[in-house]
């Protein structure tokens, strides 16, 4: 059991992909709906999946089991960010624990 699945008491509505066509729209695609996550609003620099020093504006932590990337958007509450970076934070076992996605 992860360290931090009884503090996930909050929910985001949608994780989607986003791909760009060749006229530079982009078009997104929902991967996971109904996520359960802590959610932190909190203001610090990461380095970005570009290898950029950023600024972010929200931590949430999610359960083991998601595949994300770069750039995906996060749809919570109406408003939408977009992942800067994000960590697989293991436990003592070595197994995955729970996920750490830096969010602007």
């Amino acid at each position: 059991m992860s360290l931090i699945a009884g503090l996930c008491n909050q929910t985001i509505t949608s994780i989607s992909s986003a791909t760009v066509d060749g006229y530079g729209d982009e078009t997104f695609t929902v991967k996971y709906n109904d996520v359960q996550c802590r959610w932190e609003d909190k203001i610090d620099q990461v380095v970005s999946g570009t290898g950029e020093l950023r600024t972010y504006n929200i931590i949430a932590y999610l359960l083991p089991g998601y595949s994300l990337e770069y750039n995906y958007e996060v749809l919570k509450d109406s408003e939408k960010y977009r992942i800067l970076a994000f960590e697989n934070k293991r436990g003592i076992d070595g197994k995955v624990d729970h996920i750490k996605v830096y969010l602007v």
